[in-house]
């Protein structure tokens, strides 16, 4: 008698007891299918929101009442970062990320080449933030550098219009352009400043979508905030550049900036993911 003749006689004689080993294989193999689909989207994700907030710094004023500390420091404080402090805030993050490549044990041959590998070099993004009403709405107006944005920001995509080429043209976001029924070509009030809409954002799920944009020269001028941003956003150009150590020099060498590097939490984050799914993944296997 050949083995399978043996193997289906003895499933025919325990049918009960095949039934409940079939269910049980079947549920193991199901959670296990679950768990690696589940852990495989889950890194997808994350390594999205890495790729597009983690290799970047936040610099923003510092709250203190040091009297060393500049006083026009700040967001929604009357206090700002001064334009002008952005050149010594470049130098001192420069500093930082090749002393962070020496330490990981990797040469600086030339500025922008680290390696031996060339890269380009980091982005620097000034915005300025005011609030205001706009058709009898609360909104924040964003001042930028439209060019170092749309690095900082690679994921600005327009859906209508174009964005602005000048001074007096604004974009909006798509989530305000919708609520207060304005189309590409409108014209607004801003402060005393009558702008036109040039375009609208496609909707990007953050507040972008709730914000209008201009040019940082004219919201500077029509919010009287010449030689002043709310904040300053430092693109990475490279993956594994070491922007825990820039903001740790800025924040030690710099006064009345506070930076902080979404890199770290992405990359934590990351990790608690990869942990669970392991721990999720070892139950299923004992299963």
């Amino acid at each position: 008698m050949k083995i399978y003749n043996i193997a289906l006689k003895e499933v025919s004689k325990r049918k009960i007891r095949t039934i409940y080993t079939a269910i049980g294989i079947a549920i193991a193999v199901s959670m296990l299918i679950s768990v690696i689909i589940t852990a495989s989207s889950g890194e997808v994700e994350i390594f999205r929101v890495i790729a597009r907030y983690g290799h970047s710094l936040t610099i923003m004023p510092a709250e203190t009442k040091s009297q060393q500390s500049l006083k026009t420091f700040g967001i929604g404080t009357g206090s700002y970062i001064p334009e002008d402090a952005m050149p010594n805030i470049e130098k001192t993050y420069q500093k930082a990320i090749v002393a962070g490549w020496e330490k990981m044990g990797q040469l600086t041959f030339q500025e922008g080449t680290i390696g031996g590998g060339a890269f380009p070099p980091p982005t620097f993004a000034p915005r300025l933030y005011e609030a205001t009403i706009i058709k009898e709405k609360e909104v924040i107006v964003g001042g930028v550098m439209l060019q170092k944005e749309l690095i900082s920001r690679f994921w600005w995509e327009i859906s209508d219009g174009k964005f602005m080429a000048n001074d007096d043209e604004v974009i909006l976001g798509k989530l305000f352009a919708v609520i207060t029924e304005t189309k590409v070509g409108d014209n607004l009030d801003i402060g005393q400043s009558k702008v036109k809409v040039s375009g609208i954002l496609n909707e990007t799920d953050s507040p972008d979508d709730y914000m209008v944009f201009m040019t940082l020269k004219a919201c500077q001028k029509i919010f009287g905030k010449q030689n002043k941003i709310s904040m300053l956003n430092v693109r990475a150009m490279c993956p594994k550049c070491p922007l825990g150590d820039a903001a740790i020099a800025i924040n030690k060498e710099m006064l009345g900036v506070r930076a902080t590097s979404q890199s770290e939490i992405a990359t934590a984050q990351s990790k608690i993911f990869q942990k669970t799914a392991a721990l999720l993944l070892s139950f299923v296997v004992a299963s």
